[in-house]
Order: C-alpha cells, then structure tokens, then sequence
C-alpha cells in the first residue's frame, strides 16, 4: 500500500504480485527502500523470492536468478532486507543464505556461509541459519540467528564469529 502525502488515499500496488490470501502461502516477509531514492525499494516474499521497483511500485522485477537459478522458492523466505548505504544492500534467505549487492541490486554476491558448529549447545548443522536481523555497521555486520545468537563479521562478511549466543533462553 502506498500514501502520496496526508491528503491522499491509500493506494495498492501490485495487487496481481502481492494479492490477498492465506498465510500459507506467500506473503511479503520484509521491505526496505533505497538510502538515497524512494522510487527504488524491494519487496521480500515467503514463497516467491524478492521483487525490485525502480518506479516507485509501478512495475516489479522478480530476481530469484540473481541469488540461486536452482531449487525451488516454496520453501524459502527471505527474512531480512537491509539497505543503509546505496553501496550495500543485504538480503537474507532463509535455507539458502545472506547476499550482498554493491551495485543497486543489479547483482548479489553470497557472502561468505555463516555455519553453526555442530558442537553448539543446541546444535548447529550443515545447513545455513535463519537469520532475523542484520545491523550494518560501514562493513561491520551484526547478524542475530535463530536459537544461535548473535554473529559479528568485522571484514564486511567474508569471516563470522559468534558475539552473544543464545542458550535456553539466556546468554552463556
């Protein structure tokens, strides 16, 4: 939905890409607008990847290619979407991993696979980490994943470190 200014209605967009239906199936998970141009924002789903306007939500391009040609999206939702500086843009997928654009999403780098050690407490895994919340930080990035706490990467994602995980509900 979109508000041009108070003395307007609200307006739908994209009402064929995004209608109305069941939580089961696919529903805008996340949403973040360019740093420095309001016309530019993309759209994350929980079953049909992200969607990128430039024309301020009068037409939509779909990018699944750009993260992984393969495998279906019906089990892939992106969790989180961060774009603080027009040079890093992060998008984070739930079962398949975080991506970095440097150039206004016209291409994404995955960036290097944050991985639980199986030695964890509650049990990491060969697969990646939901991860829930992204803080960036000029290059320094804080990731908070699902039941494994907080990991830091302070070369811009090339490295992760753990910072503040979680076990039963307290940090240790």
């Amino acid at each position: 939905w979109y508000k041009p200014d108070a003395g307007s209605d609200w307006r739908r967009l994209a009402a064929d890409l995004f209608p109305d239906g069941p939580l089961n199936g696919s529903v805008i998970t996340a949403l973040v607008f360019a740093p420095d141009d309001a016309g530019t924002f993309l759209v994350g789903t929980s079953k049909q990847g992200v969607f990128l306007t430039r024309d301020g939500g009068q037409t939509f391009t779909q990018q699944q290619a750009a993260f992984d040609p393969a495998g279906s999206w019906d089990l892939r939702r992106v969790t989180v979407l961060v774009w603080n500086r027009p040079e890093a843009l992060y998008v984070a997928i739930g079962t398949l991993d975080l991506f970095v654009s440097s150039d206004r999403a016209a291409s994404y780098a995955r960036l290097s696979t944050l991985r639980v050690p199986l030695t964890f407490p509650t049990g990491g895994g060969e697969g990646p980490p939901v991860i829930n919340r992204i803080v960036d930080q000029g290059g320094r990035l804080y990731v908070g994943v699902n039941s494994f706490g907080i990991y830091a990467s302070m070369d811009g994602g090339n490295s992760w470190d753990p910072v503040a995980p979680v076990y039963k509900g307290s940090l240790y």
